[in-house]
């Protein structure tokens, strides 16, 4: 029985069995661009798409799996945040943002991968 519902699964199309899903965003400090890469099968191939996707001068600022991650900009100072939640994630980089010194501090961009995990805390 294992082995026919196994094979049934191999048939039928849209089944995706699950992955980690990987994002970047990179920044490039001195024009204040970004760009972002979402759902890469890997870090490294997260990385390069953004990277691309920015241009000259860009550089990593943060890597996320299954995840949610957001960048916010302020007058003198940016800031970024990786939560298991969207909202979470604006409200942190807003506050590093600010922590950086950042005036006026907004945030210019949230994203989520498809498939986000909760991670439970540990006990102390």
């Amino acid at each position: 029985m294992k082995k026919r519902l196994l094979t049934m699964l191999f048939l039928v199309p849209g089944v995706v069995f699950s992955q980690d899903d990987y994002g970047s965003i990179a920044y490039n400090d001195e024009r204040q661009l970004y760009a972002y890469s979402l759902n890469s099968p890997t870090q490294t191939k997260a990385d390069v798409r953004a990277l691309l996707k920015c241009g000259k001068r860009c550089r990593v600022i943060t890597r996320f799996k299954n995840a949610c991650a957001s960048v916010a900009t302020g007058i003198g100072a940016y800031g970024w945040a990786v939560s298991p939640n969207r909202n979470m994630a604006r409200n942190h980089s807003r506050t590093q943002c600010r922590k950086f010194k950042g005036r006026s501090c907004r945030v210019i961009q949230t994203i989520c991968t498809r498939r986000i995990v909760f991670r439970k805390r540990s006990k102390r």
